[in-house]
């Protein structure tokens, strides 16, 4: 992830299946949204059927992240986004 001098975030992930994103966003006090600028996936693979793309990071405190993905599918929903992923982070102590 890189963030510039003014709180715009980009973030490109690559999963072992060949799936890639292109997410840009703006960082907020405590949360930072992503959205989907592009996606894809290697060229001897399936068709890719996510539509759009949410990424939501929420920091509760000090010990506790939380990370929301949220997708749009060529078949669910029509419109606006269903949650995928829901994670909870836990800062762990330090020795």
């Amino acid at each position: 992830m890189t963030v510039d001098n003014n709180g715009n975030a980009t973030l490109m992930t690559t999963g072992n299946n060949g799936f890639t994103t292109y997410e840009v966003g703006k960082v907020a006090p405590h949360k930072l949204v992503l959205t989907l600028k592009d996606i894809g996936r290697i060229s001897f693979s399936r068709d890719l059927p996510v539509e759009d793309l949410r990424r939501t990071f929420i920091r509760h405190d000090d010990r506790y992240m939380e990370q929301v993905l949220e997708m749009r599918t060529a078949t669910h929903p029509k419109s606006g986004y269903l949650e995928h992923t829901r994670v909870i982070y836990t800062k762990l102590k330090d020795d």
